[in-house]
């Protein structure tokens, strides 16, 4: 299931902390009729997505580019991670 309880107050927060969620959420955006503001959504719901958007937006808006820099610095090779989600 992409939701995860959180907290006493019974919102639901997506998690990203394993491929399935991920894809899961790349599909709900794909599908979404207004995919920026859903992510905006998700943004202010969820620090981990927040975060993901500064980064991206810190390499110009190019999320395969944030990705390849980031692993460079901290000594991962990003093709072993995108062997991991095939």
């Amino acid at each position: 299931m992409m939701q995860n309880q959180r907290g006493n107050s019974g919102s639901n927060q997506i998690g990203i902390n394993n491929k399935n969620n991920a894809f899961g959420i790349i599909g709900m955006l794909k599908n979404a009729k207004n995919p920026n503001m859903m992510l905006q959504q998700l943004a202010s719901s969820n620090p981990v997505v927040a975060n993901t958007i500064n980064l991206v937006n810190q390499y110009g808006g190019n999320p395969q580019k944030a990705f390849y820099e980031e692993a460079k610095k901290r000594g991962i090779d990003p093709n072993q991670i995108l062997g991991m989600l095939k």
